[in-house]
């Protein structure tokens, strides 16, 4: 269901909301896109759970919605998809809809992603929904370009991928992640890890723009003895890797792309341990082996 992607003035927004409530699809429905729709609610069939057989959802580029749908009693849904509603300023309860202890919000939920959402700040996650266990199968997490995202809700222990970008005031305590491998940081240069009440992070294997490093405290680098992949890439600041780098006994490979300002790496690196390193025009030192591409214009002592 597309509207026109031309939000004018011309564009009556009751009119919308009334076509939309009309619009309502056959139950056996699995796939259903909502985009550009220029109302600032959705209808209840949306998210109505006598949809059980809806497995995708995608909300695209709803603007003037100011809220999201009750979303959590659709059974069959597995992949969930929200992006560009510009108008949202907080997600809570209404977005899990009735909770019960027999009923989990979100039962078959793996991946959820929410992008391009300028205006979102608050996420929260009501006591009864964690009592209950809301999305008790996610496996990916994905929020881009949330730039006033403070707080991320409760992960689940299914939890194997979280993808931040771009979420510049966004807080991410270390203790929810004790189930994800593989941790995805990027552009988000003010964003902070908590250590706060103890962490366990021994599934931790994959790390994607690990710049915080030098940030944070003795507890969160006690788990880099796990870890076998780095990525940073677009640190624009960056001059130097931290010295703690030196603790990835079980590092296999890591990249390091569009860092300009970055001088020198660590000299102390696993006998097996691969690198890639492209566009980094200020690199002035690599440990010997180390694989450079682009104007990397860097040597061996």
């Amino acid at each position: 269901m597309e509207w026109a992607s031309d939000f004018s003035d011309s564009r009556n927004e009751r009119d919308e909301v009334h076509v939309l409530d009309l619009l309502e699809p056959h139950t056996n429905l699995k796939k259903l896109m909502v985009s550009f729709y220029g109302g600032s609610k959705f209808p209840s069939w949306i998210g109505s759970s006598s949809f059980s057989n809806r497995v995708d959802l995608n909300i695209r580029n709803c603007k003037n919605c100011t809220t999201l749908a009750s979303l959590g009693q659709l059974s069959s849904l597995r992949n969930l998809c929200i992006t560009g509603m510009d108008g949202l300023k907080r997600v809570g309860a209404e977005f899990y809809g009735e909770v019960s202890p027999s009923v989990k919000p979100f039962s078959s939920l793996e991946t959820l992603i929410f992008e391009d959402m300028p205006e979102w700040k608050n996420w929260s996650f009501p006591y009864m929904v964690e009592e209950v266990g809301a999305f008790p199968w996610l496996r990916q997490l994905r929020t881009r370009n949330c730039p006033k995202l403070i707080k991320l809700p409760c992960h689940p222990p299914s939890l194997e991928k979280l993808d931040v970008c771009e979420c510049a005031e966004l807080a991410i305590p270390l203790r929810r992640l004790a189930s994800v491998y593989k941790l995805s940081l990027t552009g988000c240069c003010r964003a902070h890890l908590s250590t706060r009440d103890g962490a366990d992070l021994s599934s931790l294997i994959n790390i994607f723009n690990i710049q915080e490093i030098p940030s944070c405290r003795e507890e969160f680098k006690q788990f880099l003895e796990t870890l076998q992949h780095l990525e940073t890439y677009d640190c624009a600041c960056m001059e130097k890797l931290a010295d703690e780098l030196q603790r990835l006994i079980s590092l296999t490979d890591m990249r390091i792309e569009q860092c300009p300002k970055l001088v020198s790496l660590p000299g102390i690196f696993p006998p097996e341990y691969k690198d890639f390193i492209n566009c980094c025009a200020s690199l002035k030192w690599l440990p010997d082996g180390i694989l450079t591409y682009g104007n990397s214009s860097s040597s061996s002592p």
